[in-house]
């Protein structure tokens, strides 16, 4: 597929996000356990990453301004 002049391009991206300090804690536990160093925790962002390529004109990124809200109703049974 190739992306004519002058066409757009849209991309959703989702990412979870924990205040402090549990967020702080899950952050370090996910670091201290991985195999990376953390490089996850300090990669670019995509619109840093889509503006790099120099392919396109203005990145725009929007964010949603306020939290999902999802429904907790317990503890899910395991089963095989």
């Amino acid at each position: 597929m190739t992306l004519r002049p002058g066409g757009w391009v849209a991309l959703l991206d989702t990412e979870e996000h924990y205040d402090d300090p549990f967020g702080a804690a899950l952050v370090g536990m996910w670091t201290a356990r991985g195999d990376d160093d953390g490089a996850w925790v300090k990669r670019p962002t995509d619109t840093e990453v889509i503006t790099g390529t120099g392919l396109f004109d203005a990145t725009i990124e929007r964010t949603a301004p306020y939290p999902a809200d999802v429904a907790h109703d317990g503890p899910h049974p395991v089963t095989s």
